[in-house]
């Protein structure tokens, strides 16, 4: 039987400090672990995030869940329990097998491990969905500057990753001034660099840590400052923001995390920020959540995965993209097959998620071949005698 002692203690010596100062004034020991939020969520941003270590729960407004309670951190002490499979030999015969397919799969063995989740960019580029000034575009010249492959040969990247793992698409670098812990990840070079027009990997890395400090969701922000750049660009709205500028953007961030001025509304997201300035058009959000850095225009079946996701524009409840954009398996731009992939997907991930392992090794488990052996066949042949076929194939 397990015990477990609560205890809470007061956090006003912690309100209004920023994610690093508080982890550090926590003194967590080599087996504790805590859930900190920053200013963002103590100011209710609905964007706010929560950090665990260097990492975060990122998306849906967690931190100011936490803030709505007046919870600054929860601290669990650990080395006291230790849970243990009913049957280990199987459980290690399982582990053994699932290390081997991430080893030797192209994405979690080579992509991931090597330039992390911003190897990304190219694939993204090439297929025309990587989203540039607010999803105007697909595509960029510019792409190569903020590739993952250029930042690990730049900044001398090294894995910083979740704890335990395989696949370590988590990298860190040394910047010109300091050392980063965290090299910006495919999302948040999507969404707060080329979003905005911008290709320097450091501009990128100062925002990401910003973020990080404060305790916002980067996908999120990101994809609001866009909207306000195109806004401020076609008359909507009075900011400095302008694409390709970094002049205002710091700032802007750090007003959303305090609430003041315009980051006041640019807190309450894009959805809230249309009551009062339009322009529909150009919000890219599916139910209130701003898109992650995949353009469904160049990849119908993502499209539909953001419209029927129960958060909205989310990449997590169903990822289609590598499948229309990278790997060749289902045609972009058509709408066939792809309700049956989608609800596939939902059901993989929720599987995946109630193990629970990463998701990323998805690409392990589905795609058991290196890529470059891999044709159509195989994963169609699993999943049409996995579901049934949907209405629309």
């Amino acid at each position: 039987m397990w015990w477990l002692l609560v205890e809470f203690h007061s956090a006003e010596h912690l309100w209004g400090q920023d994610i690093p100062t508080t982890q550090a004034s926590l003194n967590p020991g080599p087996k504790d672990g805590d859930l900190v939020i920053g200013p963002a969520g103590e100011n209710l941003v609905l964007f706010a995030n929560i950090a665990s270590g260097h990492r975060f729960l990122g998306r849906g407004g967690f931190g100011a869940v936490l803030g709505s309670k007046g919870i600054k951190a929860v601290v669990v002490r650990g080395g006291s329990v230790r849970p243990l499979p009913a049957d280990p030999q199987s459980f290690e015969k399982v582990c053994r097998l699932a290390t081997a397919y991430i080893h030797r799969n192209r994405f979690t063995g080579h992509l991931y491990r090597n330039a992390g989740t911003a190897s990304h960019v190219d694939l993204c580029n090439a297929s025309g969905i990587l989203p540039i000034h607010n999803f105007q575009d697909g595509q960029d010249a510019r792409w190569q500057h903020v590739s993952g492959w250029t930042m690990r040969e730049r900044f001398g990247a090294k894995p910083s990753t979740c704890r335990p793992c395989t696949i370590q698409c988590g990298h860190k670098g040394n910047f010109s001034d300091r050392q980063v812990r965290q090299l910006p990840e495919y999302e948040t070079v999507g969404l707060l660099g080329t979003n905005l027009g911008i290709f320097d990997p450091e501009l990128i890395a100062a925002w990401n840590e910003q973020c990080g400090r404060l305790g916002l969701d980067t996908i999120s922000c990101g994809g609001v400052l866009g909207y306000v750049m195109e806004a401020s660009e076609i008359g909507l709205m009075a900011s400095p923001l302008r694409f390709g500028s970094a002049e205002g953007v710091s700032q802007a961030i750090e007003s959303i995390a305090c609430r003041k001025g315009l980051g006041d509304k640019m807190a309450q997201g894009m959805r809230r920020l249309l009551e009062t300035y339009k322009g529909r058009s150009f919000a890219m959000h599916v139910k209130g959540l701003e898109l992650p850095a995949y353009d469904p225009r160049g990849a119908w079946g993502q499209g539909l995965a953001y419209a029927v996701a129960k958060r909205g524009g989310c990449h997590l409840s169903a990822t289609l993209f590598p499948l229309e954009a990278s790997l060749g398996f289902l045609k972009p731009r058509t709408s066939k097959a792809k309700a049956h992939f989608v609800r596939f997907f939902e059901s993989l991930y929720a599987g995946i998620n109630a193990l629970p392992t990463c998701l990323f090794t998805t690409y392990a488990h589905l795609l058991k071949a290196p890529i470059a052996r891999l044709t159509p066949k195989p994963i169609l042949a699993w999943t049409m005698q996995t579901f049934p076929p949907s209405p629309c194939v």
